[in-house]
C-alpha cells in the first residue's frame, strides 16, 4: 500500500503550484483583453474611414451627374444657337431643339 504523508513543505508547494496557475490565468485574461480592445479601437477606426468614404463616394457621384447634365445642356445649347445662326429663326431652333431632346431622350 501507498503510505501518504502530509508535511509543511508539500502543502505549501501545492499552493504555491495552484497560485501560479491563478496569477498565470490572470495575466492571460489581462493579455487577451488588452488585444481584444486594440482590435476593437481599430474595427472603429475603419468603421470611421469607411463612413468618410461612402461620404466622399456620395459626393463624387452627385459632381458626375450634376457635370454630365451640364455637358449635356451645353450640347444642347450649342446646337440651338447653330440652329439660330443657320436659319435665323428662334422659333426653328426651339422645335429642333424640342426634336433633339426627344432624340436623347428615347
Amino acid at each position: 500500500m501507498l503510505d501518504w504523508q502530509v508535511s509543511l513543505g508539500n502543502v505549501i508547494t501545492i499552493a504555491l503550484i495552484v497560485l501560479s496557475f491563478l496569477f498565470h490565468a490572470a495575466i492571460q485574461a489581462i493579455v487577451i483583453t488588452r488585444k481584444a480592445a486594440l482590435v476593437e479601437g481599430k474595427i472603429d477606426r475603419l468603421d470611421e474611414r469607411m463612413a468618410r468614404m461612402e461620404r466622399t463616394e456620395a459626393m463624387l457621384s452627385e459632381v458626375l451627374i450634376k457635370v454630365a447634365e451640364s455637358r449635356t445642356e451645353i450640347n444642347l445649347l450649342s446646337a440651338r444657337i447653330t440652329d439660330v445662326q443657320l436659319h435665323g429663326s428662334h422659333r426653328l431652333a426651339e422645335i429642333l431643339g424640342d426634336l433633339r431632346r426627344k432624340d436623347h431622350g428615347a
